[in-house]
This record gives C-alpha cells, sequence and structure tokens, in this order.
C-alpha cells in the first residue's frame, strides 16, 4: 500500500486498550473489546490477521468539525516527535508471516 501524497497516521500499539469491528475476508463482520490486539481471529473461518499500525486521516468538513470539537482536537505539532527504527536481517525478513 503507497502512502504517498495521502494523509495517515502510525499506532504504536502499546499493549492499550481496543474496541474493534473486524470484517474478515470471509464476510463475518466481528466485535471485539480487548487488550493488545497485535492479532485477531475471525470466529467463523478461523483466519489469524496482524493488526496493522496504518491508520488514515479524513479531512473533517464544516459540517464535521462541531463534533470534532466537541471530542477535542489534538495539535499534531505539539506531539513528541519519535523515530521508530527497526534494524532486520534477510533471515527476519523472510520468517515474517504473510499478510
Amino acid at each position: 500500500m503507497t502512502t504517498e501524497n495521502q494523509s495517515n497516521a502510525t499506532i504504536q500499539w502499546k499493549g492499550t486498550d481496543v474496541c474493534m469491528d473486524v470484517h474478515c475476508s470471509c464476510g463475518t463482520h466481528s466485535h471485539l473489546d480487548a487488550e493488545s490486539a497485535y492479532y485477531v481471529r475471525c470466529p467463523n473461518c478461523r483466519a489469524v490477521y496482524k493488526v496493522g499500525d496504518l491508520v488514515s486521516l479524513t479531512k473533517v468538513n464544516d459540517d464535521e468539525m462541531v463534533s470534532a470539537e466537541e471530542f477535542g482536537i489534538i495539535d499534531a505539532e505539539l506531539s513528541i516527535p519519535t523515530i521508530r527504527l527497526v534494524v532486520m536481517t534477510q533471515e527476519d525478513i523472510d520468517s515474517l508471516p504473510e499478510v
């Protein structure tokens, strides 16, 4: 998936609570409330999915701004910048599960 010229964010999963609606390719729709949801399994076909860290960002229009302001808007420029460096050998890369 290319993210160039697209608004997006990445999540750093740190074992936090998550509420997630899951839509499997088999057609099953399910829900989970969990902590540390790094992988999820479909209750129907039992397929296992890795939970990604890329989240799309949709620009808010004028009608949605009231709701955004009620929930609270976080200024990204005030966030602490982080750099994530992952060093992998070819063996590490070859052992990654298919997604």
